[in-house]
């Protein structure tokens, strides 16, 4: 079974502040990726990768990587998302999956 992990509700155009994440296990030239969609069919409205910095590995060997601070300003919804590694030896693994609310603000 894989591990489930939602993240607190996040109101609509404020900050997602960084967050760490420890996997525990060598993960040198990996491929990380998170991406949140609204369905598991839906194209993901917004993400977090390796790809494009947006996710960091801090320390490869202990399996350590960062979600950067990123402007959460997307329609008012509950996301899906996994996180899912490609090992620089092919082999992928998805670690853990959840969701995200994101709240209307009130004040803009």
């Amino acid at each position: 079974m894989i591990p489930t992990y939602n993240f607190p509700d996040h109101i609509k155009g404020d900050t997602f502040l960084d967050k760490q994440i420890n996997f525990g296990k060598d993960i040198t030239d990996a491929k990380i990726a998170m991406q949140f969609k609204t369905t598991v069919t839906s194209l993901p409205t917004f993400f977090w990768s390796t790809t494009d910095d947006s996710l960091i590995i801090i320390d490869p060997i202990n399996g350590i990587i960062r979600m950067n601070n990123k402007m959460l300003d997307f329609a008012a919804a509950k996301y899906i998302y996994d996180c899912q590694i490609t090992f620089s030896n092919g082999f992928v693994q998805t670690f853990f999956r959840g969701s995200i609310t994101i709240v209307q603000d009130i004040t803009e």
